[in-house]
């Protein structure tokens, strides 16, 4: 029996890493989050405790919550809920719907192009600024958006494919 006990605490640690490595982002979204989390919490006891504001806290709060927005931002074009309108789009015929989600997608990748774009310009400027608080450059701050940018292009870049080759079969199937 105590064997048993070994082997499933032994799975369930193989089982939470391999989530982990199955989903990065995730996971580093958690981290960072957990660490917002406790900057924040360590923040308000500081404040209203001690009477004492930790400067370096609450620039490492706004590095974070930066990355932490582009990080989700990520996941959610990944798994194409960037954004939801779909009242209308829902009564469109199965074609219709895939070019509408093709122009979408088209659209939301020129947005993208312009942030990795003036992404890169900001990061050039404001990568030279030092924090006040931080004995380091601001250089991981604007460097996030540039980063999570390009994987947001590499993500609508893969429903761009799928986009086209549903169009393509349902075109097909319609000659048919």
């Amino acid at each position: 029996m105590a064997e048993n006990g070994a082997k499933m605490k032994k799975n369930s640690n193989e089982n939470f890493f391999k989530v982990m490595l199955r989903y990065p982002l995730e996971t580093c979204l958690g981290i960072l989050l957990s660490f917002l989390i406790l900057f924040v919490f360590e923040q308000v006891v500081s404040r209203y405790l001690f009477r004492h504001i930790e400067i370096w806290a609450a620039e490492l709060q706004q590095g974070l919550f930066i990355w932490c927005s582009l990080i989700a931002s990520i996941i959610a074009v990944r798994e194409g809920e960037h954004y939801s309108a779909t009242y209308f789009i829902d009564k469109l015929s199965p074609l219709a719907r895939n070019v509408v989600n093709l122009i979408n997608h088209l659209l939301v990748g020129g947005a993208v192009i312009v942030l990795i774009w003036y992404g890169i310009e900001s990061t050039k400027i404001g990568g030279m600024q030092d924090y006040v608080g931080l004995p380091f450059s601001r250089m991981p701050q604007y460097i996030s958006l540039p980063i999570c940018a390009a994987f947001m292009f590499y993500y609508l870049i893969l429903q761009l494919y799928r986009d086209v080759r549903q169009i393509i079969n349902r075109l097909s199937t319609e000659k048919n």
